[in-house]
């Protein structure tokens, strides 16, 4: 059943009145009074922060920034699941999507010749421009479905807060595809930035790292996967090259074999930001397509013919499968073994740089279907179930 939503009167089931003055507060010229709607046992000695200044929008006020970020922010209640003082509310979640926000942003940082001389206000500054610039030209949009758990407090109905994980799936559920945030919350991104005559104080992107010391020691020691170049295959080591030269046009699979692995395809060898087709940093493989006339730049990483590379094999984690080839088509279960509060996160495309037909971020486990073509990606503490 759908329980829709309207400025009509309508009942409403008091389970969900917390989701729905949650989400309507977002989009209203006041958004810090969703805090209203969620529930800590503290109290309002904690709150949820809703303002996105350590994007760069410092300088964007509340109003301004809902108008911004959530004007294609829309919502239908699903299901309600009710057991006494607690309830689950099933609701689909429609904002503007983050991955392709946050990758535009990525490229333009990357691209950013004046980078090395720029004091962390400046920066902050220049981020500000090209993010809002971004935010406003970005019209796709994605849907998140999640469970949102409700409890009953003095006989008033709010979002548990106390649930870490259930209070951060409803913050993400505003910006969907934020994983794409990962490089700029990666140490390794930080010390190649460095070691290229970078950031003077690299605590100008100290507001982008949310993670603690621990974890960013957990991840660049425990996720990394180094892959050993095969000796017997016609091999593409770290470089850059130009597909139809030295390097055939086609589809590769692309191993880490670095402290730090990264790709990027462009159109131009200089690879500015406008010319940039396809890239990542990764911590175990991809797979990527090249045309003619394509530069490819392999960065702590090798590549392989597709045709060339070996079935996956053994533990399915982090990573991107070829449906058909390294997996089988059909449903799948993946769970995050991790510890950090944004869980994790599966993607399935119908092609190399082709639709994404379905992507999820959860805080325990995700059931989906993939078919023959299919490209599944699962982010780091993530396994499918066997």
């Amino acid at each position: 059943m759908i329980f829709t939503v309207s400025g009509c009167g309508q009942k409403v089931d008091p389970e969900a009145e917390p989701v729905i003055g949650f989400y309507d507060a977002i989009k209203s010229d006041n958004p810090d009074s969703a805090d209203d709607f969620i529930y800590f046992e503290d109290g309002k000695d904690q709150e949820m922060d809703f303002d996105l200044s350590e994007f760069g929008l410092e300088d964007t006020d509340d109003k301004e920034l809902a108008e911004l970020v959530f004007s294609e922010l829309k919502y239908e209640i699903n299901d309600i699941k009710k057991d006494g003082e607690k309830a689950t509310v099933n609701v689909t979640v429609t904002s503007k999507d983050f991955s392709e926000i946050m990758g535009g942003l990525f490229k333009e940082v990357l691209s950013m010749e004046d980078l090395m001389f720029m004091d962390e206000k400046e920066l902050n500054k220049e981020l500000s421009v090209k993010l809002t610039e971004i935010i406003k030209n970005t019209d796709k949009t994605s849907d998140t479905t999640l469970d949102i758990k409700v409890v009953k407090k003095d006989g008033k109905w709010f979002i548990d807060g106390d649930d870490t994980k259930n209070a951060m799936q409803v913050v993400f559920s505003l910006m969907p595809g934020l994983d794409a945030m990962a490089p700029f919350t990666d140490e390794n991104f930080l010390s190649q930035l460095e070691e290229l005559g970078g950031l003077d104080d690299l605590d100008a992107l100290d507001d982008l790292d949310d993670l603690d010391e621990d974890s960013k020691d957990k991840d660049n020691n425990d996720k990394k996967i180094v892959h050993k170049i095969p000796e017997d295959k016609e091999v593409f080591k770290e470089g850059v090259y130009k597909i139809g030269d030295k390097m055939p046009a086609g589809e590769y699979k692309v191993f880490a074999s670095g402290d730090f692995s990264s790709y990027k395809v462009s159109t131009t060898s200089e690879g500015d930001s406008d010319d940039i087709i396809d890239m990542e940093i990764f911590s175990n493989n991809f797979y990527i397509k090249v045309e003619e006339g394509n530069y490819l730049e392999l960065n702590g990483a090798f590549a392989l013919k597709a045709k060339d590379a070996e079935p996956h094999k053994g533990e399915k984690g982090n990573g991107m499968y070829k449906v058909g080839f390294d997996i089988k088509p059909g449903e799948y279960e993946v769970v995050y073994e991790g510890d950090h509060e944004m869980g994790g996160y599966f993607e399935v495309k119908d092609g190399i740089g082709g639709e994404i037909t379905n992507r999820k971020s959860f805080p325990n486990n995700a059931i989906f279907t993939v078919k023959e073509g299919d490209y599944l990606y699962i982010s780091d503490d993530c396994k499918i179930v066997e």
